[in-house]
């Protein structure tokens, strides 16, 4: 009970202190990291064929050319919640709560959401669409992909509690100890191009010597590391920012086209492309470090815009699927370039999704549907 006290006595403390100037810089990069994600989702109708086999033609080469360097738009996200959320300053019970108004209760309306344009597009009977619902609790209910990350995200929630003690007290050594094991994690999704079963693994047991460090919590932990040493913008940060950036981006591309002559699926054709490799983390950090010093000087207006349009982020996500197929299904057949195609129907949908959403926060409540 002393414990719970303590923590509302410090949020309240914490709630009474003058309200920190609005860092347009990260409001920017959020807005880019959306943009990617529906971009990345953009070509998949061009390069993905039935099966999961890969179309063999120019979308699949338009899909490497304009999707490699956007990979890093989930683990942009990450950083953004370490940087911003950890450590957490409330008690883990107020801390949850306030997440899952947040992430869960947006997150279940738009399985719904899902569920019901599937059945209203014809593409599933009623059956299926109270299958989904029930489905939803263990998954997300219908085969719409982009929704793993939220459960990504909540599972990020509920293991951030435990870390934030560590967070608070560790010192520079220590985040760099875990870090470097974190780093050497992501070299995993190659060496088992080569040995499958290493440092322990076999048939019967997949945790390895390095599990541990593992997984999407190494950029939240990167990102609160930027945030308590390397805040400051340092006369290196642009020049490591664009090395990082144009490096990975490079290797991320480089494989994907070397894959691409000889791999018959999806899965094979996006190793370069998952998010826990050492190429995607480089390209990630290499954005964060471009961003997170810019100055934005420009009208009220617009800033106002650019804050509107990162509030709008989480329900631009999650609701952006619809608006997109929309798009593609009233635009594909009249744009004849691939590449072209990609790009019309990343930036339609950008606006187009915005609007909606924008929209949807005057309804009462809205902060129960787009977070």
């Amino acid at each position: 009970m002393e414990t719970l006290t303590i923590n509302e006595a410090q949020e309240e403390k914490r709630l009474l202190k003058p309200k920190r100037e609005r860092q347009y810089s990260f409001d920017l990069l959020r807005i880019l990291a959306c943009y990617m994600v529906i971009q990345v989702h953009a070509g998949e109708f061009y390069y993905i064929c039935p099966g999961f086999t890969i179309c063999k033609d120019d979308g699949s080469v338009w899909a490497g050319l304009l999707g490699s360097f956007l990979r890093a738009a989930v683990p942009i996200f990450v950083m953004l919640t370490g940087y911003f959320v950890l450590p957490i300053k409330v008690g883990t019970a107020t801390f949850l709560k306030k997440r899952c108004m947040r992430i869960l209760l947006p997150y279940a309306f738009w399985c719904l959401a899902y569920a019901s344009y599937d059945l209203i597009a014809k593409k599933t009977n009623v059956l299926e669409f109270f299958k989904a619902i029930t489905r939803i609790p263990i998954s997300y209910g219908t085969e719409v992909g982009h929704l793993w990350y939220i459960q990504m995200s909540i599972g990020l929630d509920l293991f951030f509690p435990i870390i934030s003690p560590w967070i608070a007290s560790s010192n520079r050594e220590g985040f760099l100890y875990y870090l470097v094991l974190w780093a050497f994690s992501l070299f995993y999704p190659y060496i088992h191009l080569y040995y499958p079963n290493i440092f322990g693994e076999c048939f019967w047991n997949n945790i390895h010597t390095f599990y541990y460090f593992t997984g999407y919590v190494g950029y939240a932990v990167l990102g609160q590391y930027l945030r308590r040493f390397h805040s400051e913008k340092g006369k290196w940060d642009a020049l490591v920012g664009f090395l990082c950036l144009f490096s990975g981006g490079l290797v991320t591309m480089w494989i994907f086209f070397e894959r691409l002559k000889t791999v018959a699926t999806i899965p094979e054709l996006e190793l370069s492309w998952g998010f826990p490799t050492i190429n995607v983390a480089v390209m990630s950090l290499g954005y964060f470090l471009l961003f997170k010093n810019i100055t934005v000087r420009c009208p009220n207006w617009l800033k106002k815009v650019i804050a509107k349009f990162s509030e709008m982020s989480y329900g631009m996500y999650l609701a952006h699927i619809i608006v997109l197929n929309l798009f593609h299904l009233a635009f594909n057949n009249i744009i004849p370039n691939q590449g072209a195609k990609i790009m019309i129907l990343a930036i339609l949908s950008f606006f187009g999704v915005f609007l909606v959403v924008w929209l949807i926060s005057f309804i009462p409540y809205s902060h129960f549907i787009i977070g």
